[in-house]
């Protein structure tokens, strides 16, 4: 499978639990969709392209689940860091761009796109230093 295609795979169907101020409570005078841009941009600024391992712990809880293609990939923020190592280091200066969001009710819907240079081992495939530029839409669930 190309590169391309196993990013577009993995970050299309990224979904993520994240939890709310105060173990799932919001604090008064706070909306949800306040809380769900705030772990978004966690999650894509601090852990995704500032490669912030610690911001994660913030925002996943116990319960989280991450699927795929609806197969269960991840169970806790470890298996997901675990996972995401595998981009990390196949593209090092891995960013998403561009995220925009649409928040309905618990659910939020991020068009974006990812961009990097291939200058590690992807998984099994050696670097090949070439650039990547990926669009797609990921669903994530918030409970």
């Amino acid at each position: 499978m190309k590169i391309p295609s196993l990013i577009t795979v993995f970050l299309l169907m990224l979904m993520v639990s994240c939890k709310e101020q105060n173990r799932g409570q919001l604090t008064e005078g706070q909306s949800k969709e306040a809380v769900i841009k705030v772990n978004l941009d966690i999650f894509v600024n601090a852990f995704l392209n500032n490669k912030d391992e610690s911001q994660l712990d913030s925002i996943v809880m116990e319960n989280y689940v991450r699927k795929m293609n609806n197969v269960t990939v991840a169970t806790n923020s470890e298996e997901l860091k675990a996972s995401m190592n595998v981009f990390f280091t196949g593209f090092p200066d891995l960013q998403l761009v561009n995220p925009d969001r649409y928040i309905f009710e618990n659910d939020a819907f991020v068009y974006w796109t990812f961009t990097g240079t291939n200058t590690g081992v992807f998984g099994e495939v050696p670097a090949t230093g070439k650039k990547a530029k990926v669009s797609g839409l990921s669903h994530l669930h918030f409970n």
